[in-house]
């Protein structure tokens, strides 16, 4: 499976024979800080980059355990969609894929409290193509 590691040094996720790691990167976080500051569910996103994307209700002051909780969703859904013998591309997904592509070499997230809905960004490079 794949993971992410952080620039500082944080530890990636790993599981399964192929690991794969993608830095920390300022310039996406920045990327996807202007996503969740258009406060909107379908924000602009430039071309070279792939994006992950979800508003939710805030329920509490404290967004981060929204915020972990939404990667892991994005994560997760693999095994409620499920994938066949060959790793083909299901619908459902997209999130999955855009976080776990292979060639994908930087990531870099952010969220917004946008009148107590948090949106929350995570944004990759290079884009991901879907194939169906």
């Amino acid at each position: 499976m794949y993971g992410y590691k952080s620039s500082a040094g944080g530890t990636p996720y790993q599981t399964g024979p192929m690991r794969f790691t993608a830095e920390w990167d300022c310039i996406l976080e920045n990327y996807a800080q202007k996503a969740v500051d258009q406060c909107k569910d379908n924000p602009t996103v430039p071309d070279k980059l792939s994006m992950v994307y979800k508003a939710a209700d805030l329920t509490t002051c404290n967004p981060t355990p929204l915020f972990a909780k939404q990667i892991q969703e994005w994560w997760n859904v693999v095994k409620n969609v499920g994938l066949d013998a060959q790793a083909n591309f299901a619908s459902g997904l997209e999130d999955f894929a855009t976080l776990a592509h292979g060639k994908a070499t930087r990531i870099g997230c952010a969220q917004k409290n946008c009148n107590g809905k948090l949106h929350m960004a995570c944004m990759v490079y290079p884009k991901y193509a879907y194939f169906k």
